[in-house]
């Protein structure tokens, strides 16, 4: 419990050193810093590079009663980030709404204890480039 409640703090104070390196997750933790002020607690951040079309995906144990908001920020290089939410069978069980470009996000409230994979993918990018991709998990 330390670990998680010390990597979040981490998470949102070097906001300002990765921010020159990675616009993804700067995105990602200043829609962060915005929703922490509406209630919401970080449950977890993270980054990746992704070529177009690449996937990648975080496990996450979900508990029932509890909403969870997913947020995704890709670079300036991707007109179009998927973020979806699948179950531990792959049935998707949530997606982020078309139309969010490179800053999707999707909203969940599990009825009962689950484990989902969220996924991210690079759709629409330019070709040949390593793409940042970040995510963050909260709750309330």
């Amino acid at each position: 419990m330390l670990r998680l409640a010390l990597t979040a703090f981490l998470a949102t104070v070097a906001a300002p050193a990765l921010a020159a390196d990675d616009p993804a997750t700067a995105c990602v933790q200043t829609k962060v810093w915005d929703a922490r002020q509406k209630g919401w607690a970080l449950r977890a951040l993270d980054s990746v590079q992704l070529y177009q079309a690449q996937m990648s995906a975080w496990p996450v144990a979900m508990a029932p009663g509890v909403t969870y908001k997913v947020i995704a920020c890709g670079d300036k290089g991707i007109a179009t980030l998927d973020l979806v939410l699948v179950d531990s069978n792959g049935a998707v069980v949530g997606r982020a709404a078309e139309g969010n470009g490179r800053e999707p996000f999707v909203d969940t409230k599990p009825s009962t204890a689950t484990k989902l994979h969220v996924v991210v993918r690079p759709r629409e990018a330019a070709p040949d480039a390593l793409h940042h991709t970040a995510i963050a998990i909260l709750y309330r």
